[in-house]
Formats: C-alpha cells, structure tokens, sequence
C-alpha cells in the first residue's frame, strides 16, 4: 500500500497561483472558467483521471462554464498534505491545456 506524505503544507500554497486555503488549513479550493458545459465535463472526466491515482477525490461542481475543484479533508483537524497540494498542481495543469 503505497503511503502518503502527510508533511503540513502552509506557505507551499503559494505555488498554487489562484488556489484559496481555508483559515483552519484543511480545504483547498480554486474555480476555473472554461469555453463550455461539454468542456467542463471533458476537464471534469481529466480530474477523475488523477483522483484515481492519487487516491484523493476533490469536491468538484459543474456550472454551466465554470468548474469549482474543492481538496477537503473529511476530519478537519487535518491540514492539506503535500499530495494534496501534487493532486492541485495535476488539477492546474488540466486547465492550460
């Protein structure tokens, strides 16, 4: 079983241009915009694509063109982890191309 880097991640965020972390460090969130509904849903399917890799499922939400991504941890006395961070970077590389 392959183990996780739970490393607390604070000033790391940074690197995420445009990513928002909550107050108690234990969400992750960023909204794109893109060209359409069907375009939403393809960058969407790319998401589930690493999810199953990482073993980390986002919150994901579909509106119209824009798609929110939330990385939550279910017990909030959790911090974002570093591969919680790699999955966010995977997920920011979905929407340049």
């Amino acid at each position: 079983m392959k183990r996780h880097n739970t490393q607390k991640v604070g000033a790391d965020t940074e690197l995420l241009s445009g990513w928002v972390l909550n107050k108690t460090h234990s969400r992750l969130n960023k909204s794109f915009v893109v060209d359409s509904y069907i375009d939403a849903l393809a960058h969407v399917a790319r998401i589930a694509v690493y999810a199953e890799i990482y073993k980390h499922y986002p919150v994901v939400q579909i509106q119209h063109d824009q798609v929110s991504v939330t990385i939550v941890k279910k017990d909030t006395s959790q911090k974002i982890s570093r591969d919680d961070m790699r999955l966010a970077l995977k997920i920011e590389t979905i929407f340049k191309h």
